[in-house]
């Protein structure tokens, strides 16, 4: 993987378009802001653009030109960061060219994933996930300098460290799979708890990641996400579910601070 890039996956999407999410060394350091751009060629070279567009600082797009609704279209992806030092940089190419042995496959992953979506967006529970950075600039305020901790929760990071804290809402579907609730002994010695755990079961885009909060769209709720078990279509690298469990913060927790849409 071209650095700073270190993950630059596709999301299947006939539909309403592709998406592409990456993400970032969290070492990487050069000044913001960051602007990346969705790029498409027919050449693996790409010495002609087919298309570009550009998504500010978000950590995904969608290719939402409507060129590639059929296998016969075919073309490259990558992402170009360019940064406010005046540097770019390029991801690796993504092959959207597949071997014909291997169409077969990709097809029925992507029919799985729309109904996968289907199912989600007619009898799933609507929530924002709230994407934890992991690079960007570093609250030196709130963080400790010698092991790069933060100290506190209590600034525009939300204890994340990074400026910002978490990416814009962005509305997801998912379906409960079970959910726990229990009052349990703490184990500090400061009286009980209040347990809530869902496991719960979204589509392959966006990436979650463990840390990444949901905030549920019909409550005032919001859920850190504690584990989360892709499944891949065998002989691909698409994921085609994911099953996450997470717990109920506290609403003492500034996540809860952050506004949804």
């Amino acid at each position: 993987m071209n650095y700073p890039f270190t993950s630059v996956n596709t999301f299947l999407d006939f539909d309403t378009g592709h998406k592409v999410q990456w993400d970032i060394d969290a070492l990487f350091s050069e000044a913001e802001p960051y602007t990346f751009t969705l790029e498409a060629s027919e050449t693996i070279d790409f010495s002609e653009l087919t298309f570009s567009k550009d998504v500010g600082g978000l950590f995904f797009a969608i290719d939402d030109s409507g060129l590639k609704k059929n296998w016969f279209d075919s073309y490259y992806y990558r992402i170009k960061l360019e940064t406010a030092a005046g540097n770019t940089y390029y991801s690796d190419v993504l092959n959207f060219n597949y071997d014909p042995a291997l169409r077969r496959q990709y097809l029925m992953a992507a029919e799985i994933i729309r109904k996968e979506m289907v199912i989600k967006r007619f009898a799933g529970c609507p929530a924002y996930l709230l994407k934890r950075k992991n690079y960007g600039r570093i609250n030196t305020q709130t963080v400790d300098p010698v092991s790069g901790v933060p100290m506190t929760d209590n600034a525009d990071d939300c204890g994340v460290g990074f400026s910002g804290g978490y990416y814009t809402p962005l509305l997801v579907n998912f379906q409960k799979i079970s959910e726990d609730h229990s009052t349990q002994l703490d184990p500090e010695g400061k009286g009980t708890k209040n347990i809530n755990k869902i496991s719960a079961r979204f589509i392959g885009f966006p990436a979650i990641e463990v840390k990444d909060v949901i905030a549920i769209k019909a409550g005032a709720e919001r859920f850190i996400i504690t584990s989360n078990d892709p499944k891949k279509f065998p002989g691909t690298d698409i994921v085609l579910i994911q099953t996450c469990d997470m717990f109920r913060l506290p609403p003492s927790d500034s996540v809860y601070k952050i506004k949804l849409p």
